[in-house]
């Protein structure tokens, strides 16, 4: 059981990472998409 739990750890560890960069690049992606309707609406809404 010991033998097991740092290989165990160290592949949570590896997946976790994995998924860490695609999650944030969805973040940025979606508010760079709302900062650019909101200065479509923005630049719109004046005239």
């Amino acid at each position: 059981m010991m033998a097991r739990n740092p290989s165990h750890i160290s592949f949570v560890a590896a997946s976790s990472v994995g998924k860490c960069p695609r999650v944030l690049m969805i973040l940025r992606n979606w508010a760079l998409m709302l900062s650019m309707a909101l200065v479509v609406y923005l630049l719109l809404g004046r005239y």
